[in-house]
């Protein structure tokens, strides 16, 4: 399907919805956007609310600390991975997929041989409104993603409503220093099935 015809697909969908006054929750975490408390421990960031399209969640291990800014703010000082929506990016850092799919079992047998990826830019991949959906086109901002970890959700938009697919693997990030994380992402909603709540386990620093 290609984004036209997404788009249209969407936008029909809305419109029916409205006729209807119910759907289900079949657009939930493209409009619907919900209060929930999110935090940071040793080892878990859990239910970061990510479901708004003007923002960057930066987030350093180190620090056990979570920033949320506009898009068009610059990023903090330290920070190790960042959260649009189910885009990743790291500060000036690379990930690798591996075939581990727990934290355990990447302790166990150490570190694969697969190569890191590093952040590429995008005029195309950050989509910050989807205020002209109806219209048949999105918004988007130019900027660096993570294509490697960003693999840990898939979004098939070629059906409606979309079928979400996650890779249930660890990813391990090596950041602009050196140090490495290993990063299990766990969910994409929250308890009320909405979507864009992102969680995951992780092991800082994770020694090779």
């Amino acid at each position: 399907m290609s984004i036209k015809s997404y788009l249209f697909a969407i936008a029909w969908g809305i419109g029916v919805c409205i006729t209807l006054s119910s759907c289900n929750g079949i657009f939930d975490g493209i409009y619907d956007q919900q209060d929930e408390t999110s935090g940071i421990t040793d080892t878990q960031v859990t239910s970061l609310n990510a479901t708004s399209y003007t923002e960057w969640h930066y987030i350093s291990l180190k620090n056990r600390t979570i920033e949320t800014l506009d898009v068009n703010d610059e990023a903090p000082a330290e920070w190790d991975l960042a959260i649009h929506r189910y885009d990743i990016k790291t500060n000036g850092g690379s990930a690798m997929e591996t075939s581990y799919t727990s934290l355990a079992e990447l302790e166990q047998n150490g570190l694969p041989t697969a190569a890191f990826v590093a952040d590429e830019w995008s005029e195309r991949k950050i989509i910050v409104s989807v205020e002209h959906m109806a219209e048949g086109y999105l918004d988007y901002q130019p900027g660096y993603f993570n294509p490697e970890i960003s693999k840990w959700l898939n979004v098939d938009t070629s059906v409606m409503p979309p079928i979400y697919t996650p890779s249930k693997k660890v990813y391990v990030l090596k950041t602009q220093d050196n140090v490495y994380a290993a990063i299990l992402f766990t969910n994409y909603m929250n308890a009320d099935a909405t979507k864009g709540y992102i969680s995951f386990d992780y092991l800082y620093p994770y020694h090779l």
